[in-house]
């Protein structure tokens, strides 16, 4: 088995400052508009029907020694060998979609239902995550949400989301200003 990964992060502080003169730079400025794409492609050489590509978008807004929020989503593609021409008669015969791939990627997006149920693209994960800092301490509240099957029991089919909700407080390791970290061998101190 093989894994290509990639990892594209966009700048979207220039963009937004086309738009919000709130997001333009300043002097000194460090805060962090960030938006970060990752894609990861298995490819199976002994069999192409283990084949699967994941991915996941990731928006971060840094407010440093404030706040941190965060917000992902991954979304996972087992079909891939839909989209290979010696395997779309093998997929097609399995009622899988073998479309355009993003033709396919368009369909996982879009607001009609059944466009995005047809989509080989399926809803992996949910993430968010918003951390404060205060004082030498950081607080902070995650969120994540993952569609699993329901247990098969008698006609009950379909999908139930399993959330799961954080709470953290750390502590942040500060040096001490009194502790010296070096020590002349002629002081007397």
């Amino acid at each position: 088995m093989y894994t290509l990964s990639m990892n594209v992060p966009l700048p979207l502080r220039d963009l937004f400052t086309i738009f919000s003169p709130y997001f333009a730079p300043y002097p000194g400025d460090r805060r962090v508009f960030e938006l970060v794409l990752n894609g990861s492609v298995n490819y199976n050489r002994v069999s192409m029907i283990a084949s699967s590509f994941v991915g996941r978008i990731t928006f971060r807004i840094v407010i440093p020694d404030f706040i941190t929020f965060t917000a992902s989503a991954a979304s996972a593609n087992q079909s891939l060998y839909a989209y290979v021409p010696d395997y779309a008669a093998f997929a097609a015969a399995r009622g899988i979609d073998t479309s355009n791939i993003f033709v396919d990627l368009a369909n996982a997006f879009s607001f009609d239902l059944a466009r995005r149920r047809i989509s080989n693209f399926k809803l992996q994960s949910v993430d968010l995550s918003l951390t404060h800092e205060a004082d030498g301490w950081e607080y902070g509240v995650s969120f994540s949400a993952r569609p699993l099957p329901l247990p098969i029991s008698g006609s009950v089919k379909g999908i139930y989301w399993d959330k799961s909700v954080g709470f953290s407080i750390a502590l942040k390791a500060y040096p001490s200003i009194g502790i010296k970290d070096s020590i002349p061998l002629n002081s007397t101190q």
